[in-house]
């Protein structure tokens, strides 16, 4: 079963486990869960062309990506 990361309480307890965020509080991690999103990626596609400027950090919960 999946555990659902879609609100704030599973997307603190997701970055919490990124040792990027693991010096964090809780209440840090909160914060930073309520300006994050989620966005699934189907197997082969393209997050985001290369080349492209980006301002976000993807955090991968399962799964592998190609860079």
């Amino acid at each position: 079963m999946r555990k659902n990361v879609t609100g704030t309480a599973g997307k603190t307890a997701l970055l919490k486990r990124a040792s990027l965020f693991s010096q964090l509080s809780t209440e840090e991690l909160s914060v930073l869960a309520k300006y994050s999103g989620y966005r699934r990626f189907a197997a082969g596609e393209v997050g985001f062309p290369q080349g492209t400027h980006r301002e976000e950090l993807y955090l991968v919960k399962e799964g592998s990506v190609s860079i």
